[in-house]
């Protein structure tokens, strides 16, 4: 990330809290925490693909906040999906698909596009997994199971790893 966007990304945290609260408080079937991890995601990816010279319905250029805003949303949205998806069908380690192609199943799929936080230097290849993982929409449990650990030992390091990167982004 450059700059910029490290600093849109840091200016807009409560933004991401808000939203996050704001589906909270509506009923999402996610829990706030897992509901603040999808909006952190949505900030960072606002923050790298946000355009200033996008010009929107009233003829004037959209500003960082409705993207960022339409981006966490998104990234809710899509986590409150695959929980719904994860929750009608338990994934359990036979029942995953190995794809023959390349001989990986979903897991190292999603452990192998290990982007923005690894490549920033900010979190351990494991919090990165993490992160990842979550954002592909695996549960706490599953990843858990993958792991080797208990649930809330992911949630922890979940957690951490957020933290982390809202302590970089927030610094520089």
């Amino acid at each position: 990330m450059t700059d910029e966007q490290q600093r849109l990304a840091a200016d807009n945290v409560k933004l991401a809290y808000r939203v996050a609260w704001s589906w909270h408080r509506q009923g999402a079937r996610l829990d706030v925490g897992d509901l603040i991890g999808a909006g952190m995601l949505g900030l960072v990816y606002a923050a790298r693909t946000y355009r200033p010279d996008v010009i929107g319905k009233g003829g004037t250029p959209v500003t960082f906040s409705t993207w960022a805003t339409r981006c966490i949303i998104n990234a809710i949205i899509g986590a409150e999906k695959a929980e719904r998806r994860h929750a009608s069908c338990s994934l359990d380690v036979e029942d995953r698909e190995i794809d023959p192609a390349d001989g990986r199943d979903d897991f190292e799929r999603a452990d192998a596009r290990l982007t923005a936080p690894e490549l920033l230097g900010i979190v351990d290849e494991r919090k990165a997994g993490i992160l990842m993982a979550r954002a592909e929409g695996f549960t706490l449990q599953e990843i858990a199971d993958r792991d080797g650990v208990s649930r809330e030992r992911i949630r922890v390091l979940e957690k951490t790893a957020i933290e982390m990167i809202r302590e970089t982004v927030s610094v520089e």
